[in-house]
């Protein structure tokens, strides 16, 4: 195939589609979950993948310092509001029973220090409050803001104790001068699950805690209110924890066997890798320029369902060489080319990897530096976010599985 370029000479462009691949899944990393833009709260029993879980720890904040409370004739009552994301950042059965748990913090969050997906914090052990039910995306909250009742999109609405109110009224005037000092009376809530689930029940569901409605509102005295927080200037992150595995995904995080299928799951549990052994024989005496590298990685349809959807996007990482973790790649600051949309004419995720390849033997060339340290694949960290989870086809034959595909010219 040729190609006429602007000085009139022929390029050769050679497409290249028979490369070896290998593939496992293996176990995801720990990552920061408190710059998030949503977090997720819920436990569900995957009848596939297993069980799942996500907490969310958060701190209060003071709508005006120095705000002291005279509380006259006491609480009348109290109320946690969450609003829900959006009606696509879920994932499980939503309709069955969910127990949402809220206590208190007995440890402080550290506003200087990052937090991680398998970080935890101490909390008090009874409950300040509990919801229990499903998560209903279909109606509005509606709760009384001053002399107006308010209607905002669809969340919880969770009663919370009438002694964790009287502490947020009994806080002193040194206490409500700073946040910090605030942070310090009240170390924060705990938003946590605590649902038997059987499989294919239960559900994870991702929170606006930034939302302007995010807040704890206690209602004293008859006519007065008094709102507590829930915003980005204090901390938030989120834990997730995988309870139990589907025995395929443990045999291959203790196997090296070249996989068929990849379990790809979100909350820190699975991930595939991906290796290209061949690579850098493109270049055996000779340069090359590539122009176009694409990965393209078909998805298993029969696992998925309504309660498990396939995860609108994927993310590509290359495996940093000295650490294992996962680290972006070239082609990431390109989202046209390095998309990982789900296709769903096509049935899986392409992902454009010209940049990374292109650097690999650019850089073995150049020093000897080998960069072909494989590939991984994950769901979304955020932007989406969702406990969501894949099963791929990672077969390696000219018709079904995994391709890989580059088109390149000789220098």
């Amino acid at each position: 195939m040729t190609l006429d370029n602007t000085g009139n000479e022929n390029i050769e462009l050679i497409i290249s589609d028979s490369f070896d691949i290998k593939t496992i899944t293996t176990r995801e990393d720990s990552f920061k979950t408190d710059l998030l833009s949503q977090f997720l709260i819920g436990r569900m029993n995957d009848p596939i993948f297993g069980e799942s879980e996500a907490s969310t720890y958060t701190q209060l904040q003071l709508r005006l310092l120095n705000n002291v409370i005279d509380k006259g004739k006491g609480v009348d009552s109290v109320f946690l509001i969450l609003p829900f994301t959006s009606n696509i950042t879920k994932y499980g059965d939503i309709n069955s029973s969910n127990v949402i748990e809220v206590r208190e913090l007995s440890e402080a969050l550290d506003l200087g220090r990052s937090y991680f997906s398998t970080d935890t914090v101490g909390s008090f052990p009874t409950p300040i409050g509990t919801y229990s039910g499903p998560f209903n995306y279909n109606d509005s909250l509606l709760f009384k803001d001053g002399d107006v009742l308010k209607k905002i999109k669809p969340g919880l609405k969770i009663s919370l104790s009438i002694d964790f109110a009287n502490k947020l009224l009994d806080a002193s005037p040194t206490d409500l001068n700073t946040q910090t000092n605030f942070a310090n009376y009240l170390k924060g809530i705990k938003l946590s699950p605590n649902n038997q689930n059987s499989p294919g029940t239960g559900a994870i569901a991702a929170f606006d805690l930034f939302n302007e409605n995010s807040k704890i509102i206690v209602y004293y005295d008859g006519d007065k209110q008094i709102d507590f927080l829930i915003n980005n200037r204090g901390k938030t992150f989120s834990n997730y924890k995988i309870l139990s595995r589907n025995p395929e995904v443990m045999q291959q995080f203790n196997s090296k066997f070249n996989s068929d299928t990849a379990y790809v799951q979100a909350l820190g549990g699975s991930k595939l890798f991906i290796e290209f052994p061949q690579i850098l024989d493109l270049i055996q005496n000779q340069r090359i320029f590539i122009h176009k590298a694409e990965i393209f990685i078909p998805v298993i349809q029969q696992a998925s369902s309504s309660n498990y959807p396939i995860p609108t996007r994927l993310q590509l990482w290359q495996k940093e060489g000295e650490t294992g973790l996962n680290y972006p790649i070239l082609d990431q600051i390109n989202l046209i080319e390095n998309h990982g949309v789900y296709d769903g004419a096509k049935g899986g995720y392409t992902f454009g990897v010209t940049r990374h390849f292109q650097n690999i033997l650019s850089s073995y060339l150049a020093s000897g530096t080998n960069l072909n340290t494989g590939l991984f694949v994950t769901t979304t960290t955020d932007f989406p976010i969702t406990p969501s989870r894949v099963i791929l086809d990672t077969r390696k034959d000219k018709t079904n599985g995994i391709k890989f595909s580059v088109i390149y010219s000789k220098l």
